[in-house]
């Protein structure tokens, strides 16, 4: 909850609070019955935003957690892999570019690209523009491929 809605609840506090000490304390019943209705409806009004608002942030919170979860669990499994075995990772500032020879082959998870490049003993290069990354593992005239594209925020 917000600080706004702990001031909310607070006041409803006060007022009822307030109310009750006037009927209690109070001599004139003339003072009691006039004050008390206001502050009861003021009490119960302040409740009713303070639900309101309890809603509306709810509904705000539940709405932000839809983000894309497919990608952000692929990234977060990548992220994971990638410091489980960064000793075989070499990040890169650039790539080469493939020749015309050369193929790709797309891998279709960074745990997959380490197993081959565990078979291939060789290591796993890697570059990153800070959003997207790069995964590749050369063998030969074989490019082997992982990409990942970071969930927006």
């Amino acid at each position: 909850m917000n600080k706004l809605t702990f001031v909310l609840i607070g006041l409803f506090i006060i007022v009822s609070v307030v109310a009750g000490i006037i009927a209690f304390v109070s001599s004139d019943q003339a003072l009691v019955q006039a004050i008390q209705p206001t502050l009861i409806m003021i009490a119960w009004s302040l409740l009713a935003l303070v639900l309101i608002m309890g809603l509306w942030i709810g509904f705000q919170t539940r709405e932000s957690k839809r983000e894309l979860p497919l990608i952000t669990e692929l990234w977060e499994a990548t992220r994971q892999i990638t410091e489980k075995h960064k000793d075989i990772l070499i990040n890169v500032a650039e790539l080469p570019e493939p020749s015309d020879n050369e193929k790709i082959m797309r891998i279709n998870s960074l745990a997959e690209l380490v197993k081959v490049a565990d078979s291939l003993l060789k290591p796993v290069l890697h570059q990153t523009d800070g959003e997207n990354h790069i995964y590749i593992d050369i063998d030969g005239t074989v490019w082997y491929m992982y990409l990942t594209i970071e969930p927006m925020s």
